[in-house]
């Protein structure tokens, strides 16, 4: 390295950029290198924590960028903000975190440096890359085509329908079903229109 150092000519030869070339061979990480993956690592963090809060609660649909969120029926439109507002709760889960740890230990080291990453993840940047970051996460996104995916299951008030078998099924987060009939599904119910055309 001496050697090379000794090297640099400003007049041409080796210069500056072949010397830092060379130290990232070596090992070298440069001070903005070394923030930036930090940075990228508390931010992949923060996603996971995000996905483990909201797997099978809030779902991404990757061609619209559309926020889902699951309710009794299945898969709804979520509201305006659903995502940001599950961030910052992801936010105010680590801040009390800290806080209980600090309670216990005024002095935690652990506590501190968890009051500090809540703090970091606070910004309206790292609020967005949570949410970015997340959509990548398993079970947290899906595309268009995977919905009704089945033509011959059909979402009800009460669950869903094979139309195949006449056999209704309970909702779970897996049920990828938007088309959905505003009515209940009664096995026992009587149709007597539907009947008086069969006898023709």
């Amino acid at each position: 390295f001496d050697k090379l150092w000794a090297s640099i000519k400003t007049n041409g030869g080796i210069g500056p950029g072949t010397l830092f070339h060379e130290a990232k061979k070596a090992g070298w990480v440069g001070p903005r290198v070394a923030g930036a993956a930090s940075q990228d690592a508390k931010d992949i963090r923060n996603a996971r924590l995000f996905a483990k809060a909201n797997r099978d609660r809030l779902l991404f649909i990757h061609e619209t960028n559309d926020v889902l969120i699951y309710t009794p029926e299945g898969w709804v439109r979520a509201p305006i903000g659903a995502a940001e507002i599950a961030a910052k709760d992801v936010v105010a889960s680590l801040a009390n975190q800290a806080a209980e740890l600090l309670k216990k230990d005024p002095d935690s080291s652990k506590a501190k440096e968890l009051l500090k990453h809540a703090t970091y993840s606070s910004t309206l940047q790292r609020i967005q890359a949570m949410i970015e970051l997340a959509k990548s996460e398993p079970g947290m996104s899906v595309r268009l085509s995977d919905f009704d995916a089945d033509p011959w299951v059909l979402g009800v008030r009460n669950g869903v329908l094979d139309l195949h078998k006449g056999i209704l099924q309970s909702v779970t987060p897996s049920t990828l079903v938007s088309k959905r009939a505003k009515v209940d599904y009664d096995p026992k119910a009587l149709c007597p229109l539907f009947d008086r055309s069969e006898e023709r």
